[in-house]
């Protein structure tokens, strides 16, 4: 148990201080390319220079104004939030994330809500803004992962309902990163004593990605030992 709880505390602080590199790339000079990581893993890029200070048209939620107007204040709002971020103003940095929001409905900005609201102990505000990001980008992976662990970590939320969040992102995630989702959740269910839902996880991720199959075999010959 002792090793569990020890993982889940690493992968927060993965999460955490990933979050804060990407902040910190995000305050660099202007005509720079800046590439944002968002939790940990999945890459998206912003950029922010001289000439062009527009977000890429798949991170701007369909519907609303494109115009490059809302797009700079967007991103000089983001940078707002994240210096005051760095300076440990959590609660104005909330202010400069949701002020962006005014401007563009971003997964972006509902990320660093997360983080934030996860800094300060708001267990319920950082769960509404994982929510929202994921609805904004239901393919992300890393999305789904982080949620699942946070609600693992941070949360009494039976397995049960761990498995139904895992089960409703099958449905939902990008074809060619299923396979992280479903080794991750593989290895919460061993960190929760489900040892035979482990195994069928595995096993699962056989069929789905074979190419793999005797690194997927092991941790299921491990399982059953």
């Amino acid at each position: 148990m002792q090793n569990i709880l020890k993982e889940k505390k690493y992968f927060l602080i993965v999460v955490v201080f990933s979050a804060l590199g990407a902040l910190l790339l995000f305050i660099n000079p202007i005509n720079k390319e800046i590439k944002v990581t968002e939790d940990g893993a999945t890459k998206e890029e912003i950029s922010i220079t001289s000439n062009e200070t527009g977000i890429k048209k798949d991170e701007i939620s369909s519907g609303l104004d494109s115009s490059d107007s809302k797009q700079d204040k967007f991103n000089q709002a983001i940078i707002d939030g994240d210096k005051s971020f760095l300076n440990k103003d959590y609660q104005q940095s909330i202010i400069q994330y949701n002020k962006s929001l005014s401007y563009v409905n971003s997964q972006i900005a509902y990320m660093r809500l997360f983080n934030t609201y996860n800094i300060i102990g708001d267990i319920n505000k950082a769960i509404e803004a994982i929510d929202k990001a994921i609805v904004l980008k239901p393919q992300f992976v890393d999305y789904r992962n982080t949620k699942i662990q946070y609600l693992d970590d941070k949360t009494n939320t039976s397995f049960v309902d761990l498995k139904a969040t895992y089960q409703d992102g099958l449905t939902k995630v990008d074809g060619a990163t299923k396979i992280n989702l479903v080794t991750f959740f593989a290895r919460i269910a061993e960190n929760n004593g489900q040892k035979a839902e482990a195994i069928s996880t595995w096993e699962y991720a056989i069929q789905l990605y074979p190419q793999n199959k005797l690194i997927y075999q092991a941790e299921i010959d491990r399982l059953r030992k």
